[in-house]
């Protein structure tokens, strides 16, 4: 499916890429993360931290919450079958 790119929201994601904020840093922690997983199938959640230099790769399991710190490699988000630098996520635009 292709969107517009201006698009900022997309009806039933698979992933949720979140930029962490300082100012919202425990809203986007807890509060987003964790209504975000409530939607069925949002299998994939990303938290950029660009001050830190690092991804959290949190990922729907079986009946848990998989998390994973990673500040460098790749990430492979299956499903939905995206492969992602994380050097390319904390790239300045």
């Amino acid at each position: 499916m292709r969107l517009d790119p201006d698009v900022v929201e997309v009806p039933g994601p698979a992933v949720v890429v979140e930029i962490l904020s300082p100012g919202t840093r425990r809203t986007d922690l807890v509060d987003k993360l964790v209504g975000d997983f409530e939607v069925p199938g949002v299998m994939q959640y990303l938290s950029v931290d660009a001050g830190r230099a690092l991804v959290l790769h949190h990922r729907r399991g079986e009946g848990v919450i998989e998390t994973r710190i990673c500040p460098e490699g790749v990430l492979r988000l299956d499903p939905p079958g995206l492969t992602l630098a994380v050097a390319d996520l904390l790239a300045e635009p």
